[in-house]
């Protein structure tokens, strides 16, 4: 196991003193509230090289707009990491949909529609 830095272990003891904040104040926890951690990378490569180092299990998260997102859970709580829908998938063309104005009652809006990879991590060697 990697040693944690000063900043890592002042993270971790933050989140636990948080933790044993919310058993003894369960009122202070929302219902449907679940905590988001957010790894933001700039290509398929570094995506790949950040699932193996993280490990764990990852799914495709659905559509988040203009990112691709793989989600690891831990109960209500998730790890994401986010990279930009150009730098993992390809455009395959577009498609129109009506969405909801508040000045009218639907417009129309080009979307585009993405193929995204089956496996990340098997195009890991293509970045």
């Amino acid at each position: 196991m990697p040693e944690l830095t000063e900043q890592q272990t002042e993270w971790l003891t933050g989140l636990r003193a948080l933790a044993d904040f919310c058993e003894e104040h369960p009122e202070a926890i929302e219902r449907y509230a679940g905590y988001e951690m957010n790894h933001f990378v700039y290509s398929v490569g570094n995506l790949a090289a950040l699932v193996r180092q993280i490990g764990g299990k990852w799914e495709k998260s659905p559509s988040m707009g203009q990112y691709f997102v793989l989600r690891q859970w831990f109960g209500p709580h998730h790890i994401d990491i986010n990279a930009a829908r150009e730098d993992v998938c390809t455009k395959v063309g577009e498609e129109t949909v009506l969405v909801p104005d508040p000045d009218a009652p639907k417009i129309e809006r080009k979307k585009p529609i993405w193929e995204c990879p089956p496996s990340v991590l098997a195009l890991a060697g293509k970045s």
